[in-house]
């Protein structure tokens, strides 16, 4: 939630500051990093935009202690109170506009989502990157309550013909997606009946499992006697 945003940043900047130190050897000083929230939610953020106030001091220690404790803030971008056309206004980048605008209809219109997201396909036929569209599109399809298949068709109909592949480049990935997560429902239904509670490092290894790697577990589910005979090949 909003309250534990602070701490989250904290997390990521030192990640992010990690990694930079890794891939870039002999750095003896950090880059700067200004943490952006972008808020898309229905209700008012109440939460400071600043770690400190998360940090309680015993009483008469503040002073004392504050000159030791991580203090930073970071920018709220919140998607619901500008109007739709200072968002519109914000670049001339097709693919931050549209992603700003998916982003605040999702909140605000959800029943209407995919209908408004079809009157912004003028922006959609202007991103130039077939990878960017089909997240776009991707983006549309999750979020639309419509049935899949309905809300696939709708968006072929609507865009230019260069993007009607990544209509259907974004359909198949969710699709794949789906069966993805079936075979691993089922698979880890299949093992806790027959072998019992799973450890975390077993769940890791599903989740972490190619749909490949799942369809071959799959048959010696049933027919293994131990975990290590379903892992063991595959």
């Amino acid at each position: 939630g909003p309250r534990e945003t602070s701490q989250r940043l904290l997390l990521y900047m030192s990640l992010i500051w990690d990694r930079h130190r890794k891939t870039h050897e002999g750095v003896t000083q950090l880059p700067p990093i200004v943490p952006v929230v972008i808020y898309q939610g229905g209700q008012r953020w109440t939460a400071a935009t600043a770690f400190d106030p998360l940090v309680e001091y015993p009483a008469g220690q503040e002073a004392l202690l504050r000159p030791h404790t991580p203090q930073f803030e970071y920018v709220l971008d919140d998607l619901s109170k500008p109007p739709v056309a200072a968002l519109k206004a914000r670049s001339k980048d097709p693919l931050l506009v549209l992603s700003l605008l998916l982003l605040r209809l999702a909140q605000e219109e959800q029943e209407a989502f995919l209908a408004a997201a079809l009157g912004l396909v003028g922006l959609l036929n202007q991103i130039p990157d077939q990878d960017d569209r089909v997240l776009i599109i991707r983006y549309i399809l999750v979020v639309s309550k419509t049935e899949a298949k309905e809300a696939q068709k709708a968006l072929a109909d609507a865009v230019a013909e260069p993007v009607k592949e990544a209509v259907m480049t974004a359909a198949e990935q969710l699709q794949d997606e789906a069966r993805v997560i079936e075979r691993r429902q089922n698979l880890e239904t299949v093992l806790r009946a027959r072998f019992g509670e799973l450890s975390e490092s077993t769940l890791a290894r599903l989740r972490e499992a190619s749909g490949e790697q799942l369809a071959a577990w799959l048959p010696r589910s049933g027919t293994a006697n131990t975990l290590g005979e379903v892992f063991g090949k595959g």
